[in-house]
């Protein structure tokens, strides 16, 4: 079924983009709420990588929010911000030395996911 807006046609949202984008977001939208409101993460994560490191999770993840919008509205913004918040998180673990390879592997299965419907996107 395809769907109509106000500035016409527009084909439909493939099902893997919308639960990549509501899981994403609850899930990003989760950590970002235990470290606003649960002080014993925060602390956490202060005292394992440094006291600079939940300020930067939450910048990362708002943006990774910022990026499931624009994945969700299908535009080739969100996919290039995905990608780069990716790296960015891999060069950042790199310089703190907190290397788990084996957690790369979401991101790599929605970059290619995305990448997959790349003729979708605007």
């Amino acid at each position: 079924m395809s769907k109509h807006n106000r500035f016409g046609y527009t084909e439909p949202r493939p099902v893997l983009i919308t639960i990549i984008c509501i899981v994403g977001f609850l899930l990003t939208l989760g950590e970002v709420i235990a470290i606003l409101f649960i002080p014993q993460v925060s602390f956490e994560l202060a005292m394992s990588y440094g006291t600079h490191h939940p300020l930067a999770t939450l910048i990362i993840d708002g943006l990774t929010l910022i990026s499931y919008i624009g994945i969700w509205q299908m535009r080739l913004w969100g996919l290039f911000l995905f990608g780069f918040i990716a790296v960015g998180i891999a060069v950042y673990g790199f310089f703190i030395d907190t290397q788990f390879w084996w957690s790369y592997g979401p991101a790599i299965v929605i970059l290619l996911i995305c990448i997959y419907y790349i003729k979708h996107m605007k």
